[in-house]
């Protein structure tokens, strides 16, 4: 539980103190390494509301590849990469962003910014983007390509950095570089400019102390609808800076990052440097909740920014070329460049609350410190919701959406005990409710949506398994939604399963008793865990029930699968789809039911951004792929991996109930399609 901790004068951060190393870090076998020597590049802002950029560089020399452009992914240049980046963060880089434009915001001049840019996204096989092509513009603070600011060489660092982190995280994106005169407010001008200039993403990987005039700032350059602003939490550790306390924009703390041997292959705690804490003046947003500050909380969300895990970048004019950084300048672009990945922002909502409505889609980062606040969570990476770290870091991009998760099916969950259904004790929507059987009266108490995000909510609130339980006897409840592993229900032998714990939804003993709690048991296809699945799937897919070859069977919920990944979708309803599909690649869906009747046409919701000349076709399967396929049809460039369309197939006339296979096969040894849904008709 959150513990109250009032708000002090002394939690305001003193920016831009000197930095100059980190405690020693453990490698990825766990072996304790040296820290490397690390200097400021912006200094020390000199008072608030005069800002310095958060950027932290390691000091020792990073030699550049032998050959040009022969770097590796983990090697040459020091520090991560882009494919290191995306797979930590499970982004859709290579599909996803086009177009979409990413206004970075400094103060004074980078004049060798558009050839260091070059280097950096030669070295890793990114895309050009220059100013011939339409993808890089650098201008001053009223928009215009002259007169520039002069240089100076720490600035130019950081817009070096920040620069190669949009490259980095969505190299489909287009950039502007806003240089404001100054560090004070010509930045506010540059910020307002941007957005003139039709700018939906705004990286500020700057800030100063708090002071009493801030507030007069945020309305007028901090709150723009439609229009997500993120903002550097400090590199000084516990404390709090501006703007990242602005209430419109999103405050991005910071993390170490290391690669690891779980799932994820990374693992991520606080940041000991990242800012953190409760804002001396400024009101709190609505949709933040925690209970240790009465005033906004720093920070939201959060990315890699601890130097001695820092990422690498490319810097002529101030850095003598490669280096490797940190700092929470580091996670503000990347961030913001995460929202550019997941699309414009809504013009009725604001983007900082994104995250808040879908923090079960993040990665958590538990553990580490930036500083001493009686342990509790605004400087301590804890479990959920903390200071340093926010709700989470990335992990692909329905976080950063405005849909968020969508309704699928709404109805009863009736037990395979007659007369009986899953039930919300006294139809209460606290945290905690238990959820029990009783006689089916079709209240609002015994109403249960399914959620394209793998929930099962009732009276606004989730199925959840007590204390993320997963043994035997774990208590059902209502809780928050989250969207964690404790809250993800599949269809499973006529029921429920929770994937992470391979349990199922369980009436003890089998009890007809009115107000016995559900919990959770090994799955074993008794009546006391056979339940009604309103729309056929929590998840859309199959799972181990039966569902109807004429309900929308959603790609992601494939029993088995060769060769793909899933994302997030920007199509009708969210939720995810399957990608990165080529020659020889396959789904399989079981227990499809195709009645008595008979169905002779398959419909498919496909996307490609497939190369030219680049098609393939989708094979349909039943029971083994190597028996022949009863149809097939075929795919080429649709304009887009997100961009839609339903394909129709004939299958011939099928009835009765198969395992359904999906075939993918092209000539091309490159990907050439996403799967969304398919049905039957």
């Amino acid at each position: 539980m959150l513990k109250n901790l009032a708000c002090a004068a002394a939690a305001i951060l003193s920016v831009g103190l000197a930095v100059t190393t980190y405690p020693p870090m453990a490698d990825a076998a766990g072996a304790r390494t040296a820290p490397h020597a690390t200097r400021q590049l912006c200094g020390k802002a000199p008072r608030p509301g005069i800002n310095t950029c958060f950027a932290v560089a390691q000091t020792t020399p990073v030699q550049p590849a032998a050959t040009p452009n022969a770097v590796r992914p983990f090697a040459t240049p020091g520090g991560y990469g882009p494919s290191d980046l995306q797979a930590a963060y499970s982004l859709p880089s290579g599909s996803a962003g086009a177009g979409q434009l990413v206004a970075i915001i400094d103060a004074y001049g980078a004049p060798n910014l558009e050839s260091d840019l070059a280097t950096y996204r030669a070295q890793y096989g990114l895309p050009a983007c220059t100013t011939s092509n339409g993808c890089f513009h650098k201008l001053n603070q009223d928009g215009q390509a002259s007169p520039l600011p002069a240089g100076d060489t720490g600035w130019a660092g950081e817009t070096s950095l920040d620069v190669d982190m949009v490259s980095a995280i969505c190299p489909l994106c287009k950039i502007d570089v806003l240089e404001a005169n100054s560090a004070g407010g010509d930045l506010n001008t540059a910020i307002n400019t941007a957005v003139s200039l039709g700018a939906k993403f705004i990286s500020l990987s700057w800030g100063s102390g708090e002071y009493a005039a801030e507030t007069s700032q945020d309305s007028s350059t901090y709150s723009h609808p439609g229009v997500a602003i993120t903002a550097s939490s400090g590199d000084g550790g516990y404390g709090v800076s501006y703007p990242a306390a602005s209430p419109g924009v999103v405050a991005v703390g910071g993390t170490t990052l290391s690669r690891a041997s779980n799932a994820r292959g990374w693992t991520e705690s606080a940041w000991s440097g990242a800012g953190s804490g409760c804002s001396a003046y400024e009101p709190k947003p609505a949709f933040q909740h925690d209970s240790g500050c009465g005033r906004r909380t720093v920070a939201d969300v959060s990315a890699v920014a601890d130097p001695q895990t820092g990422v690498a970048y490319y810097d002529t004019y101030g850095s003598g070329g490669w280096g490797v950084v940190g700092g929470t300048s580091v996670a503000a672009p990347i961030i913001a460049s995460v929202y550019a990945l997941a699309g414009a922002p809504s013009t009725s909502v604001s983007a900082n609350s994104y995250p808040y409505a879908n923090s079960g889609s993040l990665w958590d980062a538990v553990g580490g410190s930036n500083g001493s606040c009686g342990g509790s969570y605004l400087c301590t990476g804890v479990t959920g919701y903390d200071g340093p770290t926010g709700l989470g870091t990335p992990h692909a991009l329905a976080a950063f959406s405005s849909g968020g998760a969508t309704a699928r099916a709404t109805g009863a969950v009736r037990s395979g005990l007659a007369g009986k259904c899953a039930d919300v004790n006294g139809g209460n929507s606290a945290n905690g409710t238990t959820v029990q059987v009783w006689d089916c009266n079709g209240s609002s108490a015994q109403t249960w949506t399914q959620y394209s995000d793998g929930t099962l909510r009732a009276v606004g609130k989730c199925l959840d398994a007590n204390g993320a339980g997963t043994a035997n006897g774990t208590k059902l409840q209502l809780w928050d939604c989250t969207a964690g592993s404790n809250q993800q229900w599949q269809a499973y032998n006529g029921g429920y399963r929770n994937p992470t714990s391979g349990r199922c939804m369980d009436d003890p003993n089998s009890s007809t008793v009115n107000g016995t709690q559900l919990q959770l048991w090994d799955c074993n296809g008794s009546s006391a865990q056979i339940w009604s699945t309103p729309g056929g799937n929590p998840t859309g897919g199959t799972g181990g029930g039966t569902v109807s070859a004429t309900a929308t069977i959603q790609a992601e919920g494939f029993n088995a699968q060769s060769g793909t990944v899933t994302e997030a979708t920007t199509d009708t309803g969210g939720g995810e789809d399957v990608g990165s599909i080529g020659n020889g690649d396959w789904l399989q869906y079981n227990n499809v039911d195709f009645g008595a009747g008979g169905l002779h046409t398959v419909s498919v919701r496909c996307a490609s951004g497939a190369a030219a000349g680049v098609s393939g076709i989708v094979e349909v399967h039943l029971d083994s792929l190597s028996n022949a396929a009863v149809g097939s049809f075929s795919v080429g460039n649709t304009g887009g991996w997100q961009n839609w369309t339903t394909i129709p197939g004939s299958v011939g006339t099928i009835t009765g109930t198969h395992t359904i296979f999906l075939k993918f096969v092209t000539g091309s040894g490159q990907d050439f399609v996403n799967v969304n849904w398919f049905s039957f008709s």
